[in-house]
């Protein structure tokens, strides 16, 4: 399933993957080099390929379809790629979510 997507989608696959099975669109936002129109096309993508699907009940919340799709796409990052992942996505989580960071927290 992941061989056939974009290196954009894969791109943003991968920091989705450091941010957790579930991920929310303004995270990737604000963590990715695409636009919005950019990673809601590779998100599209990434959709119909099966990799992903969208959660009806809240829209631009979107989950990896299997553990393993997502842990391949982590393992596939260097290491020094996920610290830096790992540290920017934490630095968006608390700024988005600073007034309510409990719930968010794991």
């Amino acid at each position: 399933r992941l061989a056939d997507l974009s290196p954009d989608a894969l791109a943003a696959l991968g920091v989705a993957a450091v941010v957790g099975r579930e991920f929310q669109l303004k995270v990737l936002e604000r963590t990715s080099e695409l636009g919005v129109a950019g990673l809601l096309d590779v998100l599209d993508e990434a959709s119909e390929a099966g990799v992903i699907a969208e959660d009806p009940a809240l829209p631009r919340r979107y989950a990896f379809v299997h553990e393993l799709v997502r842990e391949t796409l982590y393992e596939d990052l260097a290491p020094a790629t996920r610290l830096e992942l790992h540290a920017r996505i934490g630095a968006v989580l608390q700024d988005a979510y600073r007034s309510d960071l409990d719930p968010h927290l794991s």
